[in-house]
């Protein structure tokens, strides 16, 4: 008894199990993802990458004053370690900037990036890349990606770098996209002539003004933005920290579209696996899939064994409370085997990057 005792409080409270780090961390949100959406997947697909996960827990999403927590507070809790008021992004309670993941990782000498099929400007990418005290300020957030570290930023959001005067958002005179270029990155509006890339320098790939077009609707999955980053963090030959998210599959659930949830949950698992096969020919590195909240209220009330004619019904289309899942795969995945408030996810993070670190 004493030992279970032992063992939970170890779990709970982010102290790291494990003595080999991982050089590398893949973190995928699958943002509105809850579980019944992660069952619905894995029903249909038998060679699922859920299933391959050998460590699993369960996340509690509140933020720091609500039990219903906003994509905001619930990255800002996965990227820093710290839960924030509703719409923070990247600020505690009293909006002050917290240091996130991307940037410890930048401090110990790793690469970093971020991929969304949202904006990146948008509450969870977002929360990886800069510190506002609401998530409403994209043009700030845009500004503060330019002028940050991060060596991979792919997803929409484009308008939000550029000058109003080219037809952006920017009320400021410089136009971010033009200075991209004539600093020399690595600066792409697609995915199909990746050539020549600089790994000294940052790799920006915005694919749309906005969001990305919907699962089903574009030419390219959320794999192949994986893949483009991938490509880079190797050419670059140092450790890195990816955060990956699956942006409008919480959109669908907002919208109580089963279907298209569905299809977006597909596009998210195909960049799993992706991770994964990554993770299985360079064996230092942590995949971590997790969600900020669940989305929708759904429950699998019915369907067939192979995975048709599923039905899931919502009861909301907002938020709720409910746990979501952590899939963990990798070097210090026995840290995430427990049931633990959403900042302790970043928390572990933060000490297998730094065991040295320590939360104030």
């Amino acid at each position: 008894m004493v030992k279970k005792v032992f063992l939970y409080f170890i779990l709970f409270t982010g102290i790291i199990l494990s003595q080999k780090l991982p050089e590398n961390i893949i973190i995928l949100i699958g943002d509105g993802m809850g579980l019944d959406y992660v069952t619905a997947n894995i029903v249909s697909d038998k060679d699922n990458p859920f299933v391959k996960f050998t460590s699993i827990g369960l996340s509690l999403t509140s933020s720091a004053k609500n039990l219903i927590t906003d994509s905001g507070a619930g990255a800002t809790a996965l990227s820093t370690g710290y839960r924030s008021y509703n719409h923070a992004i990247g600020v505690d309670t009293l909006q002050k900037p917290l240091l996130n993941l991307l940037e410890l990782a930048e401090r110990s000498g790793k690469n970093s990036g971020v991929i969304a099929t949202g904006s990146v400007t948008d509450a969870t990418p977002a929360s990886f890349l800069a510190h506002v005290a609401d998530r409403q300020y994209e043009t700030e957030i845009a500004r503060q990606t330019y002028y940050g570290d991060a060596d991979v930023v792919i997803g929409g959001g484009r308008s939000f770098f550029s000058s109003a005067g080219k037809g952006g958002r920017q009320i400021e005179t410089i136009d971010y996209i033009d200075s991209m270029k004539n600093r020399g990155y690595n600066y792409f509006e697609d995915l199909k002539n990746l050539r020549n890339i600089k790994p000294d320098k940052p790799l920006f790939i915005l694919l749309e003004n906005k969001g990305l077009k919907p699962a089903g609707e574009r030419d390219y999955g959320l794999a192949d933005m994986v893949s483009a980053a991938l490509n880079y963090f190797t050419l670059s030959k140092k450790g890195f920290v990816l955060m990956v998210e699956g942006s409008q599959i919480d959109w669908a659930a907002h919208d109580n579209k089963t279907s298209q949830m569905l299809k977006e949950i597909d596009d998210f698992t195909e960049a799993v696996n992706t991770a994964l096969d990554f993770a299985g020919k360079n064996k230092n590195t942590l995949v971590i899939v997790t969600s900020d909240h669940e989305t929708g209220g759904g429950s699998l009330n019915g369907g067939n064994l192979d995975g048709t004619d599923l039905d899931i019904e919502f009861n909301t289309t907002g938020h709720t409370a409910g746990m979501v899942g952590i899939f963990a795969k990798g070097p210090g995945e026995e840290n995430f085997r427990c049931i633990m408030p959403n900042n302790y996810i970043a928390r572990k993070l933060f000490r297998l990057l730094d065991p040295g670190y320590k939360f104030h």
